[in-house]
């Protein structure tokens, strides 16, 4: 017997084992198709997907460190009132008993209104009260104030799902033109620091809150149209004025209420829960 790559006749071993080699080179992949299949895919993006469900019975709030924007500045939020009660706060820097009262939006009569306060002593002393007349309905809504004081006359608009609001009216004691409040009072989400015999949390909000944006300008209309995506929250990663957009709490997608922590996933201002569970965060969203 001939052991194997003997001499046989009509077998050339030069030309076999060419012919074995190239064989190698045709089976084997080449060093770009590897790559190629390794390449990572762009991040998918963000879709609101969850939202928290807060209840006031329970207390339910959020505590975040203070946000202090005394000339411009937008802040949107998505909620959905699941009562209908009043005097009930969705985003707040508004502490009742140490002279910090500095803005506020809460729930009035079944609509939105925000307070803005250049005094900030006086529970009365609102430079500016606008009531959002076509805003608020059982259901999921958005609501955006915008507040520019540098013009010398001071101008505050809100929105109600993305429409302007026509009749916001001017309560004054003084002009917003001095600027909004400058306040070290923390920035409450479902609630609000109150008077009385300290600076206890209350008018906790009943229902459910997503994606609370706060902006160091005030976004004009486009601006506004550009948070949506038709009628939910749009990616604000790819919003236009993104620069400016300085603290986005997505309030569910990202984040661990069982472990406190709610995630600024613009800034690095992150944030508290205080009374929530693990079960608040649900798939309830626009």
């Amino acid at each position: 017997d001939c052991p194997l790559m003997c001499s046989r006749p009509g077998i050339d071993m030069k030309n076999l084992l060419a012919l074995f080699s190239f064989a190698l080179f045709i089976l084997a992949p080449s060093a770009d198709a590897g790559i190629t299949s390794f390449v990572k895919s762009a991040a998918a993006p963000y879709v609101n997907a969850l939202s928290i469900d807060f209840d006031s019975a329970d207390s339910d709030y959020i505590s975040c460190p203070s946000v202090n924007y005394t000339t411009t500045m937008t802040v949107c939020v998505w909620a959905k009132d699941n009562t209908s009660v009043n005097g009930k706060a969705l985003v707040s820097k508004y502490n009742a008993n140490a002279s910090e009262r500095s803005w506020l939006i809460n729930t009035l009569s079944n609509k939105a209104q925000v307070l803005m306060d250049d005094n900030g002593t006086t529970p009365l002393a609102r430079d500016y009260q606008g009531t959002q007349t076509v805003f608020w309905t059982l259901g999921w809504n958005q609501f955006c104030f915008t507040i520019d004081t540098t013009s010398g006359a001071g101008v505050l608009n809100l929105y109600g799902n993305g429409t302007l609001d026509a009749s916001p009216f001017k309560a004054a004691d003084s002009s917003m033109a001095a600027g909004i409040k400058s306040s070290t009072s923390e920035l409450l989400i479902a609630g609000i620091r109150s008077g009385g015999g300290g600076p206890n949390p209350a008018a906790f909000y009943n229902g459910n809150i997503t994606n609370v944006s706060i902006w160091n300008i005030a976004l004009d209309a486009t601006g506004i149209t550009n948070t949506r995506a038709s009628s939910k929250p749009a990616d604000l990663a790819t919003h236009p004025n993104y620069s400016n957009l300085v603290h986005w709490y997505k309030l569910g997608d990202g984040d661990a209420v069982g472990t406190g922590t709610i995630l600024d996933s613009k800034g690095s201002n992150h944030c508290t829960s205080v009374n929530l569970v693990s079960g608040d965060i649900v798939a309830d969203v626009p």
